[in-house]
């Protein structure tokens, strides 16, 4: 897909939001959203994390609702071939505790592949916005396999527990109108690399995060780094150091409602193969936020700027609950 298709969707979006009311102060807006390419789900790349938060809170519960339509079909030597072609649903539990300044949080992630239900109204989603269906229409439709061809290595995905991830946030700056914030998180490998679970190696990130808030819009900003243990997939070498970028912009719409456009980024996992995981990741989510004084909802569709950065598409429900 394009980028220049993405121009058109963002331009479309943009005069819609132009018409929208202004802000209202201290809002909290933005996507905890990730890569769904199953090869950096296994890693767990960072997602946005907002540097204000209700000091009044004590813990919330986030419970994430992801369901990806997956679709990539390359061949890039005579030999490699890797084809994903696939549904998965992935169920985020998120568990915060508030200190302050400070919060701690735990994240424990379940994945479910399947041939699914999406693949008729993907067709009609990319012919609606004028998109290429990359020969999706060739091949026989709700199945469910990833399948790595280098003369030796055929294998499919399954069902299970993602590696679970324990994180710790502190808000070093505040003012009337912007947040800012340093994160960072440790993944534990507790899956099965052969089930696309796990990498089965520890990993890290270290992020951090601004939120600015003037008269007419909400910016979210963050970028740091991630640091992966030694592994490898069908051959290919993991980096060790992949860095991270995301940048957000909301407006208020009504009441507790508001719109977010938010681009997400992160550097190539691997570095010998020739597919894939061996490219940068550039997604584009959009979707809306209602937010009161205890509960947040996030209703989101991510699409990939890149072709293989993230899943062909993918759909967020998100509700997060506030505790004192």
């Amino acid at each position: 897909m394009v980028i220049d298709q993405r121009l058109r969707i963002g331009l479309v979006t943009h005069l819609l939001f132009v018409m929208l009311p202004l802000l209202s102060p201290k809002s909290l807006a933005g996507f905890t959203v990730t890569s769904q390419n199953p090869f950096a789900l296994i890693i767990s790349t960072p997602s946005l994390h907002l540097p204000s938060w209700d000091k009044q809170a004590t813990f919330s519960h986030d419970c994430q609702l992801v369901l990806s339509n997956h679709w990539y079909l390359s061949k890039a030597t005579d030999k490699e071939k890797l084809w994903i072609d696939t549904e998965s649903t992935v169920i985020n539990n998120r568990l915060t505790f508030y200190q302050g300044q400070w919060q701690f949080y735990m994240q424990i992630p379940m994945i479910r592949f399947g041939g699914g239900f999406l693949d008729d109204f993907i067709d009609g989603y990319h012919h609606f916005w004028g998109m290429p269906n990359g020969d999706r229409h060739l091949h026989k439709q709700r199945q469910s396999r990833i399948v790595y061809q280098d003369g030796q290595a055929i294998r499919k995905p399954d069902s299970g527990f993602l590696d679970p991830k324990f994180g710790i946030g502190f808000q070093f700056l505040e003012t009337h109108n912007a947040s800012h914030a340093v994160f960072g998180y440790l993944k534990a490998p507790v899956g099965e690399k052969a089930k696309l679970q796990s990498s089965e190696t520890w990993s890290g990130a270290v992020q951090i995060s601004h939120e600015y808030q003037p008269s007419k819009w909400l910016f979210n900003l963050q970028y740091g780094f991630m640091l992966q243990g030694e592994h490898d997939y069908f051959g290919w070498q993991s980096r060790s150091f992949i860095s991270t970028g995301i940048f957000g912009i909301a407006y208020k719409m009504s009441g507790d409602w508001y719109a977010q456009l938010q681009y997400d980024y992160h550097s190539p996992l691997y570095e010998n193969a020739y597919t894939v995981p061996a490219i940068e990741s550039h997604m584009g989510t959009i979707g809306i936020i209602k937010k009161t004084q205890r509960l947040q909802i996030e209703l989101a569709v991510q699409e990939d700027l890149f072709v293989g950065s993230t899943a062909d598409v993918s759909f967020f429900v998100s509700v997060k609950r506030f505790y004192d």
